[in-house]
């Protein structure tokens, strides 16, 4: 389910894990909704908090979420599994249409998890 408010948490199962490093895995999270390259959602956490996660991958059906485990939250979205639900906020920030960008040279500056969205 989508939430119509972007400010309210959604249930949004967790399709698959892959795992990169033992403190960076990338979650494939169901998202039927609209979402473009640049932006992000908040990964939202009853007892625990948020944290705002950049998307990876945009698919039918799916984002990836690239996650590196830094904190109380990131910590126990670790312990989540396949089939097992996040609730998510968002998406937000403006994103970007890849369209302006095609046959043109561009720099992108990226360090840390900020590298996995580009």
């Amino acid at each position: 389910m989508i939430a119509n408010n972007v400010y309210m948490p959604f249930k949004s199962e967790i399709l698959d894990i892959k795992k990169h490093t033992d403190i960076e895995y990338t979650f494939r999270m169901s998202y039927e909704g609209e979402v473009k390259p640049g932006q992000f959602f908040e990964v939202s956490l009853p007892k625990y908090g948020e944290a705002p996660i950049s998307v990876c991958e945009i698919g039918e059906g799916y984002v990836d979420l690239t996650i590196r485990r830094v904190g109380v939250v990131t910590d126990e979205i670790y312990n989540y599994n396949i089939g097992q639900s996040l609730f998510l906020r968002g998406p937000y920030g403006n994103g970007f249409n890849l369209d302006n960008y095609k046959n043109k040279e561009i720099v992108v500056v990226a360090g840390g998890t900020g590298v996995a969205p580009v």
